[in-house]
């Protein structure tokens, strides 16, 4: 038998007499859906997972089985707890038949890891920082990702630079692992077959999605400043799902678009502006003890009394900027010193900050960092075997 624990958070799998190898789950944060089940003989343990929308079957003979979240509109359903060691049958979710493509199952305000399973670059998913070992997997050249406010998944599937990308939508798909010879042992052919796309151009430089409609705007081509042919001065270089373009002056970035028609727009000689439904800016912002007019930006989100921004300059902390421009600095964080890093704000209330960090060659953490405590909480790193190998952090906007 393989027994598991969790120590400080991180399950593990104890190395027994028998010779089964030992296995550590770095993954750091909380295990509300991991089952075990019991292994002999020649039996080797895995994890399965099912697409979301199912119930999860439990361990039998060494299978380690993760419970189902149930339908996405089944009343009640929730994640299955595992049975007794070696023949513990999996809770069974709610049922609601086969979901739509890309059925909300994500909350934009959360952060999530985005990894390879047990390593792989090309078995791919994600799983919220919370759960770690609740996979959601299905991707194929996925490299800019969004969550919406309808809980779906946007990401853009990157392809030779002589043909369309396209953006899709992403739905779950089945996948196993072998824990032992840490194996994918299946996965789909062509994951991105579910996932509808719903836009398509040459070379996406940037991806995001409208607040309020959940439509994707992406810029083609991988240029800033594309003149609207009927507006020269106006800038229509970033384009909707529906073929209209975001206009806004033409020596401005489009930096995020915002609630009730606002955008966020720069410029590195006359700063960041919001702009409002009817064209009108504001004065550039001010970011009090900050001398560069538009600083550089780790991440920005859009909420509904303006945009959350993370600079990468000045003080550690996220500034809130209103729709008239003014701006206010909430500090407090834990110091972070790292250079090589890649940061996050979370939507909660608390606007928690996660970052994936390279504190040294090979080694690879994600902290998160709560304002008011004396030091960042690591949520994970990347030693032993985790079941999902952490290449980023994945948010809504």
């Amino acid at each position: 038998m393989i027994p598991y624990s969790v120590v400080g958070g991180q399950l593990r799998m104890t190395e027994q007499r028998s010779g089964v190898r030992s296995c550590r789950f770095s993954c750091i944060g909380f295990f509300a859906l991991l089952v075990a089940a019991g292994c002999s003989g020649e039996q080797t343990p895995h994890y399965t997972s099912t697409p979301p929308w199912t119930g999860g079957s439990g361990g039998t003979g060494g299978v380690v089985g993760i419970g189902g979240s149930g339908g996405i509109s089944g009343a009640g359903a929730t994640a299955g707890e595992g049975g007794s060691p070696g023949n513990g049958s999996g809770g069974s979710g709610g049922s609601s038949g086969a979901p739509s493509v890309g059925d909300g199952i994500f909350d934009k305000d959360e952060v999530y890891f985005f990894g390879g399973l047990v390593g792989s670059n090309s078995h791919l998913g994600v799983a919220s920082w919370q759960t770690p070992s609740r996979v959601h997997a299905g991707f194929r050249n996925a490299s800019i990702k969004r969550i919406g406010t309808d809980g779906r998944l946007v990401y853009v599937e990157e392809l030779d630079t002589d043909v369309d990308w396209n953006v899709r939508v992403f739905t779950a798909d089945p996948w196993s692992v072998n824990l032992e010879t840490q194996e994918v042992t299946s996965y789909p052919d062509s994951p991105e077959d579910n996932d509808a796309i719903v836009a398509s151009c040459e070379i996406i430089g940037h991806l995001q999605l409208d607040p309020v409609t959940d439509e994707a705007i992406r810029k083609c081509n991988g240029g800033t400043r594309q003149r609207c042919d009927d507006n020269p001065d106006e800038n229509c270089g970033y384009i909707r799902s529906s073929g209209e373009p975001v206009r806004f002056p033409v020596d401005y970035a489009l930096r995020r678009v915002g609630f009730d028609g606002h955008l966020l727009i720069s410029s590195i000689t006359r700063g960041f502006r919001v702009m409002d439904s009817e064209g009108t800016l504001t004065d550039p912002v001010e970011f009090a003890g900050i001398e560069p007019l538009a600083p550089r930006v780790e991440h920005l989100r859009a909420v509904p009394s303006g945009f959350l921004l993370l600079l990468d300059e000045g003080p550690w902390g996220v500034w809130e900027v209103d729709f008239d421009g003014s701006a206010t600095f909430n500090g407090g964080y834990p110091a972070n010193d790292t250079l090589a890093r890649v940061c996050v704000t979370s939507g909660k209330a608390a606007n928690d900050i996660f970052c994936f960090e390279n504190p040294g060659v090979g080694v690879a953490v994600v902290n998160r960092y709560v304002r008011g405590a004396p030091e960042p909480e690591q949520i994970y790193i990347n030693e032993g075997d985790p079941l999902l190998q952490v290449y980023g952090v994945v948010t809504g906007q």
